[in-house]
């Protein structure tokens, strides 16, 4: 007899796991495949390890209404793995009508007409908890087309009653409990009020094996918002715990409960904290009789992370340079070593995993947090660098490119603060809520308590806030601050004499009791509230969502009288374990508290004068927040100022801002409570939300802020919910031009607006690595605003205006910017970097670029056809209609004149976005087009990330054409987007690798002065520049010695001095990734002939740099550089100049040199590139179309052919004779 088999026919084996979170971030481009990815991966070990089910703990989706793709890839890993003819040798006991809802009330492997071999039972968690109409969740989808058994549902939240899936395989008996997630204060109560009523089977109880899932918080966060184990029935065998995402895979044993329990964790990181750091394992749970073991199975899918804290002041070769000058490099470099370590620890940890898979698979980007202690000790100070400016240095290497790294500081016991400083929650606290694991509730409830605020009961504005951030409601705090204020008044109202010196005290008791039967779960929440009729005359397109305003909102003045006797009403009782109602002190662990004589089910009941709204008419919390600061900010010392004070060195001077604009002072920070402004006596205009509330305000300020204010105190605008005014304009003062007012605003309608979200990020001068100034950020809520404001002036005003008109309107843009050619030089000198003599070359190229297309306006002609005589056709250029521009940072000003000309020449309207490197001029050149006479909405320029607001901007469903400068990767997606959203027209200028051809018969002085020209004008940074040259073999010696002369007379240094020829690169992460290539030339075996190195201690300055023994497959020859670097390789014959010229996946320009005009002739036409010069090189001119072949674009720029890029034919034909068909 096979015992082996006679134990497999009575065991049963499940595959557990829990958060899958299948949807999580699936819009980034790295890591949005890694949620279905890790799912797939556990259901396919279902199959392969052939369990006899699979149990999910909750939140098999990250949204409670999933996309299509989510849902796509859960249905497609479900049919492909449980699906088959095998059958599941599982038999349902119980009454399935009791356990499953719906039209299919009944396990799916019971289903005739649908062969189940594996079936999934699930409960639903925090995020993909049911709702809407109907109150479906995503998997009611899942079990109504059969491929899930969705179980354990909590229709009533505070009477819950759960009854087990009873199964049985040969002589094991199972009976499987479930209970959907429910808010966890909620939760609580109800358990403590004795409403949760277990049910067993009424034959043979001790021959079952009793196995709960559940998805609350396992931990005590506060003293009612987690699940404590002793509240769970002590006949259990076996709890899987979700919703905490730490993998504890290995069953614990409770003692006092004599049940075991087990918390798979998350199978993908949502968050980049400790917890996320542990390994990731579901397990198999093999139950035989009532015996049960556990087989852990790491998850070989998982994306790799690795994290690590240190302490700078206890780094041993960091600790000493405190007190030196200058040492951010120093730190820097030893903040990079770490993370490099970390990085090849996730890839060591990953090829661990991968046991006998194919070793020779590259390990995934990994997933990478550094947490930096900055204090310094004994009054010294470290100079860290811009968090994400640290992390884009690592954009190569890493998943998430802008977070890799996070400063701290700890929290200097009793010190003195400002006047009117804000107040933060403990170093404890703040390192708890770090960026990806942020409990609003809880770090508003902190925050509060450090504000002493004495009107609004802290746990309950913590749970609107969670309501507005994580479920999207966006009316939860105004409706919170509006009836919390009603009841305080009316119960002071009701108070027969008020001593004034007691008023205070009285606010602070009613706040207590407020809060205490918040925690006790007895206060009812807020309804959510009614919507005022929309006024005439409110365009929803232009203004906004009605719903989205302040002023919709209508309160009952009878809201606050109604819940406060219904509070008032709810009778204390005593907690389950012999607590009494109402107190303090937080739950007991599982470990210590006895169950109270007579077991559960029999603890005394609370009554209410009311039934409590049904859980679609409350506000309900979300658990666990992803998203926070890169910074966690300290308390601010005495004498903290503005982070100008602290700038020394830079050249940029900042007039003092105006009373009453720019950050809000300490003192004014104090009164916060009464900054609070919900107000909806009136209604906002649609850009207005800036000073009060936003259509969606953020729980923290989050803008990315530069060195200096990033590790001051918190200022005053980090206070919660307390917006103060930022200037949309800032005094800087420049060497060349003096003083000048610089907009920072976003550019929308013809008027300068901050964005939606508040958010701003700074532009660095890269010459001395100083902040200059921070300007708005737009998000995508922006980009919808900007885009609705130009379709409106397309479809109204702008298409009265006529060509002639329009052509004068470009000519005054044209004449007001050479009125205005100093300041916009010295802006492109001091945002860019580039000499300021090539500076104002390019104002003038602008102007005149603006100029010529001018002149087009009113000569766009149609033409007439004839066809035939009784037909008169013709045809007419049109505009196409809302045109999206992206720009970059190497041309700022130029770049805005190329898109902007034709675009307005042919009548159309422009949402434009400025290079976050360099957004100054083209902010500063708004203020001319609003001088030039355009009217609003015909020109809008918006500063944002091209991840967020370029992305926005390219699959926007209402721009008409997008057009794009930039590398050729980016413009891929571009294109990608553009498709996919509503197959706009495109223009694409993108990169090259351009080929530099000098012949034997070439002047060879004249040459290599245009050579020189070629690669090292403006830095190199240029898209046609001439990075690959290529010298006949007969003149190769003597031209790399002349070449290399010349290169070494090239002046590299401060932009503003006239002599200066090579400024800075635009910015570190350029700069870092020009000298990985040089790296790269060395390591291949390049000769460098000069440069290779940096110039100077302060900028990003690159010495002009020349390689010479280069061949065809280096990475220095084949991948474009974007800097003053160049190769040069020898040819034999002018057919091998040609292949070797076309050898390029690129195709932008190219440049030959010789004397013979048959030779340049034949090889300009004989090479694969938009423009070719003929000895002379970068010689640009807007009457010249520019564009290139193969991967360097579509479509072409200037000239009269760009004008095709912003026009389209129709055709129109008249019929002139009698009718054709009688």
């Amino acid at each position: 007899m096979d015992y082996s088999q006679i134990a497999a026919s009575d065991t049963i084996r499940i595959l557990v796991a829990t958060d899958s979170h299948v949807g999580y971030n699936e819009r980034d481009h790295i890591r949005g495949d890694d949620s279905w990815k890790s799912f797939h991966e556990v259901m396919c070990l279902a199959k392969e390890r052939d369990v006899d089910m699979v149990l999910l703990g909750g939140d098999l989706f990250h949204e409670n209404k999933p996309s299509r793709k989510s849902m796509y890839q859960v249905m497609r890993s479900l049919r492909m793995n449980c699906l088959g003819e095998k059958p599941c040798e599982l038999e349902v006991l119980s009454d399935m009508s009791e356990n499953f809802q719906g039209a299919f009330n009944h396990v799916n492997y019971e289903d005739p007409d649908i062969n189940v071999s594996i079936p999934v039972f699930s409960i639903h968690g925090n995020h993909d908890d049911p709702s809407g109409e109907g109150h479906f969740a995503a998997l009611d989808l899942l079990q109504v087309s059969g491929l899930v058994n969705y179980f354990g549902r909590t229709p009533e939240s505070d009477n819950i009653q759960i009854k087990p899936v009873l199964l049985q395989k040969g002589n094991t008996k199972l009976a499987l409990y479930g209970m959907s997630n429910v808010r966890d204060e909620r939760l609580f109560r109800t358990f403590r009020d004795g409403k949760v009523k277990f049910f067993q089977p009424s034959t043979q109880k001790q021959d079952w094996f009793n196995v709960m899932t559940v998805h609350q918080n396992h931990h005590a966060y506060t003293e009612t918002s987690f699940l404590p184990e002793n509240f769970l029935p002590s006949f259990l065998d076996l709890v899987v715990w979700g919703h905490e995402h730490e993998c504890l895979i290995n069953p614990k044993y409770n003692p006092e409960m004599n049940f075991h329990v087990m918390q798979p964790g998350s199978s993908v990181a949502t968050s980049l904290m400790p917890g996320e750091a542990v390994a990731k394992h579901v397990a198999i749970v093999s139950v035989t009789g009532r015996d049960f073991k556990v087989e852990p199975i790491r998850l070989k899918t998982v994306r790799p992370f690795a994290m690590k804290e240190i302490v700078l002041s206890e780094e041993k070769d960091i600790k000493k340079i405190a007190r030196k000058d200058d040492h951010r490099a120093e730190l820097t470099r030893h903040l990079i070593t770490v993370v490099d370590e970390l990085i090849e620890q996730a890839k060591a940890e990953w090829i661990e995993t991968q046991e006998d898979d194919d070793p020779e698979e590259d390990a995934p980007k990994p997933l990478i947090r550094l947490r930096v202690e900055y204090s310094a000790p004994g009054g010294g100070n470290y100079d860290c660098e811009n968090p994400q400016r640290f992390s884009n240095r690592f954009i190569e290497k890493v998943a998430n490119v802008n977070d890799v790294i996070q400063f701290y500081r700890k929290k200097t016991s009793g010190s003195r603060q400002t006047k009117g400083a804000a107040d933060m929650p403990e170093d404890s606290v703040l390192a708890q809520l770090a960026i990806d694991s942020v409990r609003i509730e809880k770090l508003v409830r902190e925050f509060l308590q450090a504000q002493n605020l004495t009107i609004l009961p802290q746990n309950s504005f913590g749970d609107a806030v969670s309501q507005f951030v994580d479920k999207d409601d966006r009316h939860a705090m105004e409706t919170f601050v509006q009836y919390s204020l009603k009841s305080q008044v009316k119960h002071l109202m009701d108070v027969d004499k008020v001593d004034e010196d007691d008023l205070m005290d009285m606010v602070d008791q009613y706040r207590s009791k407020q809060e205490q039967l918040f925690a006790a779960g007895e206060l009812k929440r807020v309804r959510k509230a009614k919507i005022r009729p929309k006024p005439d005359g409110w365009n929803s397109d232009f203004d906004g969502s009605w719903e989205d305003q302040p002023g919709a909102i209508l309160f009952s003045d009878n809201d606050a009288q109604e819940d406060e006797d219904e509070a008032a009403s709810v009778v204390a009782a005593p907690r389950g374990r012999g607590k009494t109602a109402g107190t303090k002190k937080a739950a007991a662990p599982a470990k210590k508290a006895a169950p109270a004589k007579g077991g559960r089910g029999k603890k005394k009941v609370v009554e209410q004068s009311e039934e409590e709204e049904e859980d679609n008419n409350i506000l309900m919390v979300d658990s666990d927040g992803e998203e926070s600061q890169l910074f966690v900010q300290p308390a601010a010392p005495k004498g903290a100022t503005q982070k100008a004070a602290a700038r020394k060195a830079s050249p940029i001077k900042r007039a003092p801002a105006p009373r009453g604009s720019g950050r809000a002072t300490g003192s004014a920070a104090a009164k916060s409570q009464a900054k609070l402004n919900f107000s909806q006596a009136s209604f906002p205009q649609p850009r207005s939300q800036a000073n009060g509330t936003s259509k969606k305000m953020q729980a923290i300020h989050d803008d990315i802020s530069d060195e200096d204010e990033a590790f001051e105190p918190a200022p005053s605008t980090a206070t919660f919910f307390t917006v103060t005014a930022m200037s949309l304009s800032q005094t800087l003062e420049t060497p060349s031009a003096g003083k000048y007012e610089q907009p920072t605003g976003l550019f929308i309608n013809n008027e300068w607006v901050k964005g939606v979200d508040g958010k701003t990020f700074e532009t660095i001068n890269p010459t001395n690595e100083k902040p200059i100034v921070a300007v708005h950020e737009a998000t995508e809520k922006d980009v919808d605003i900007a885009v609705s404001t130009a379709r409106k002036a397309f479809e109204g005003e702008w298409r009265k205006v006529d060509a002639g008109t329009r052509g004068r309107y470009l000519t005054n843009l044209a004449d007001l910017m050479e009125k205005h050619v100093d300041i916009l030089a010295a802006i492109e000198s001091l945002d860019n970097g580039k000499a300021l003599g090539m500076a104002k070359v390019d104002v003038n190229m602008s102007a005149g670029c603006i100029r010529y297309y001018g002149g087009w306006a009113d000569k766009i002609p149609g033409k007439v056809i004839e066809t035939n005589s009784e037909t008169f056709n013709y045809t007419r250029q049109e505009p196409i209609g809302v045109c999206g521009q992206i720009i970059p940072w190497n041309f700022p000003l130029l770049m805005w004149t190329w898109k902007i000309g034709p675009a307005i020449a042919c009548g159309n309207v422009v949402v434009l976005k400025s290079a976050e490197q360099t957004p100054l001029s083209a902010l500063y050149v708004c203020n001319l087009v609003k001088e030039a006479g355009f009217p609003p909405g015909v020109i809008n320029v918006i500063s944002g990330f091209g991840k967020i607001a370029g992305a926005a901007l390219s699959a926007h469903m209402d721009v008409d054409k997008i057009a794009f400068t930039g590398s050729t990767v980016v413009g891929r997606q571009v294109m990608k987007a553009a498709a996919g959203s509503n197959l706009k027209k495109v223009t694409l200028e993108l990169g090259g690798k351009s080929p530099n051809i000098v012949f034997k018969d070439a002047d060879i002085d004249n040459a290599i002065s245009w050579v020189n020209f070629g690669i090292f004008f403006n830095h190199g940074q240029c898209c046609c520049a001439g990075s690959r040259i290529y010298v006949q073999e007969d003149i190769y010696d003597k031209f790399v010695e002349k070449f290399k002369e010349r290169a070494e007379k090239n002046v590299v240094g401060d932009p503003f001095d006239e002599k200066t020829f090579q400024g800075p690169q635009v910015s570190q992460l350029q700069y870092d990734r020009i000298m990985g290539y040089i790296d790269a030339g060395k390591k291949e075996g390049a000769k460098v002939e000069t440069g290779g190195e940096r110039h100077g201690k302060e900028g990003y300055f690159v010495k002009p740099t020349i390689f010479s023994n280069v061949s065809e497959d280096m990475k220095i020859m084949q991948e474009e550089i974007f800097g003053p670097v160049c190769s040069i390789a020898k040819f034999k014959t002018e057919e091998d100049a040609i292949r070797v010229g076309n050898a390029t996946t690129y195709g932008l320009a190219a440049a030959v040199h010789t004397s013979n005009l048959n030779t340049a002739i034949r090889v300009s036409n004989a090479l694969k590139a938009g423009t070719v010069w003929v000895n002379q090189y970068n010689m640009l001119h807007h009457m010249l179309p520019f564009g290139g072949y193969k991967e360097s674009g579509i479509g072409r720029e200037l000239g009269e052919a760009a004008l095709a890029n912003y026009s389209q034919t129709k055709t129109v034909s008249i019929r002139l004779g009698d009718a054709l068909f009688g």
